[in-house]
């Protein structure tokens, strides 16, 4: 399939129904490219689980922007992201 676009306020869900296994997301914001997200990346961010369990349903349901900054996270070989990062990061989006 390529390279799609969304925008960083499409849901998961949304851009997960349009890729496929060799595809690759470009997010953009107010028409601005602001990165990529390949499947695998997206497969990875979804299957992340935390201490609380398995929240899989509810990353389907979050905005596109939010997915990208954590696994913009969980790309660098430092950082080191935890269970408590991800809430964190999350807790300060949606509160």
């Amino acid at each position: 399939m390529g390279q799609l676009k969304s925008h960083t306020r499409q849901l998961v869900a949304e851009v997960f129904k349009m890729m496929d296994e060799m595809s690759t997301v470009l997010v953009y914001d107010n028409d601005r490219l602001i990165g990529r997200i390949s499947y695998e990346e997206l497969i990875t961010f979804l299957n992340y689980k935390n201490d609380v369990g398995d929240i899989f349903y509810h990353k389907l349901n979050f905005e596109l922007g939010t997915a990208l900054h954590i696994i913009r996270e969980m790309r660098t070989e430092n950082a080191k992201v935890t269970p408590d990062y991800v809430n964190k990061t999350l807790l300060t989006k949606f509160i």
